[in-house]
């Protein structure tokens, strides 16, 4: 019986993870990350926080934490399946929410060398107690606790485009009970 509750469970992570990570593609290395100022690994995470930490499952209220001082974005593009993505001259956001899912991220490049390990780090204290380490790969880390609905999960995502390193934090909730 358990088994059949770890695959089920698993299964909606890996749903919504693969829902997230889709998002993440969308902005994952941006056009325009040449241009971005290199930032630290705890400055994407400030941001995040404040955008959507701070505002679960409100995208409204992200949008207006995102367009607000100090980070200032501004709107870049909005995709077909309604993702929006935000950019300044040091960081890009990006947001959706549907009838099934919800998704905010916050990213930017990171100097040459980070790894994933101090990177994540930068969250990790928070992440932590928001839920337990679900999956760590060399291009994610994944956080969740699976007891509270709606499922929601934490990631850390990093990739690698030659010299440009491009980490992102974002949360996924599913809108599914």
């Amino acid at each position: 019986m358990s088994i059949l509750i770890n695959n089920a469970i698993n299964s909606k992570l890996r749903s919504i993870a693969a829902a997230a990570l889709a998002v993440g593609a969308l902005v994952s290395v941006p056009a325009q990350a040449k241009e971005l100022a290199v930032v630290k690994p705890t400055e994407i995470f400030a941001a995040y926080q404040v955008i959507c930490l701070a505002n679960p499952g409100d995208l409204d209220a992200q949008i207006a934490a995102a367009k607000a001082a100090p980070y200032n974005f501004t709107l870049a593009e909005t995709s077909e399946d309604g993702s929006q993505r935000f950019d300044n001259p040091r960081m890009f956001a990006a947001m959706r929410k549907d009838a099934k899912n919800h998704f905010c991220m916050v990213g930017g490049r990171l100097a040459e060398g980070t790894s994933i390990d101090a990177a994540s780090a930068a969250g990790a204290s928070v992440l932590d107690k928001k839920g337990a380490r679900v999956a760590a790969t060399g291009e994610m880390v994944m956080w969740s606790d699976i007891k509270v609905k709606p499922t929601t999960i934490y990631m850390y995502t990093q990739t690698v485009r030659g010299p440009i390193i491009v980490g992102s934090f974002l949360t996924g909730i599913s809108q599914e009970q």
